[in-house]
């Protein structure tokens, strides 16, 4: 498989969510690539790329063809486009759970339906774990792109990891920090109020998760 280093997952991860979530905004220009890698929400682990990191490394996934740059019509900014589809031989539903796991890392299938309806709504946990199953095994010349992996520290889900940037997010790395409470957080004086509002949908996405998980799980407890 043609591995990702972590800046170039974390550049094919952004690609791909400012392709489903910001449309009109894609494709990306350089500039908007640098500030999409180093924002602080809905990224693990936090990055701050220079721009001539970023350039380094299109430039390397241009030639692997991972990437196209392409001229728009109006403006002279150059611009970038993901070919993951193409690459990976990957449905919009499958690209999108990929992604998530590139920006994020290893996650339950319940954070998965949670997070990955920013950019495609998935109705139920089965669908996102039927695509799963799909990324996980090997099609045509193409290896598995996920494998399962144990739960997180006082978790008790299995979780997913991506095998495409192996680097990014080894099995063993933490998870991303917990949230602080937002009684902690109002009561610092400098936090960002936009900061602040980011971390409690966060911790709101969290704990849904959890619910839909659990709530997956009466029918068979029941039994």
């Amino acid at each position: 498989m043609d591995h990702l280093s972590p800046i170039e997952a974390r550049l094919i991860g952004v690609l791909i969510e400012k392709a489903l979530t910001t449309p009109d905004q894609y494709p990306m220009s350089l500039n908007a690539l640098v500030t999409g890698s180093n924002q602080k929400s809905n990224r693990n682990p936090a990055m701050s790329l220079s721009e001539e990191q970023v350039f380094d490394a299109l430039a390397d996934l241009r030639a692997r063809d991972w990437v196209m740059m392409v001229m728009p019509s109006s403006g002279r900014v150059e611009r970038y486009k993901r070919s993951v589809k193409e690459k990976l031989g990957v449905d919009g539903w499958q690209e999108a759970v990929l992604a998530e796991l590139l920006l994020r890392g290893p996650q339950t299938v319940g954070e998965l339906r949670t997070r990955c309806g920013r950019m495609k709504p998935f109705e139920s946990l089965e669908i996102v774990q039927n695509v799963l199953d799909g990324l996980a095994a090997p099609a045509d010349e193409r290896e598995a792109l996920v494998k399962r992996i144990g739960p997180a520290p006082g978790g008790r889900a299995d979780r997913w990891m991506q095998l495409v940037a192996p680097d990014s997010h080894p099995q063993d790395a933490p998870a991303a920090a917990a949230t602080p409470s937002p009684v902690a957080r109002a009561a610092t004086p400098s936090a960002d109020s936009a900061a602040q509002i980011r971390h409690l949908e966060e911790r709101i996405a969290s704990l849904e998760a959890t619910v839909e998980e659990l709530r997956q799980l009466l029918p068979h407890m029941a039994d």
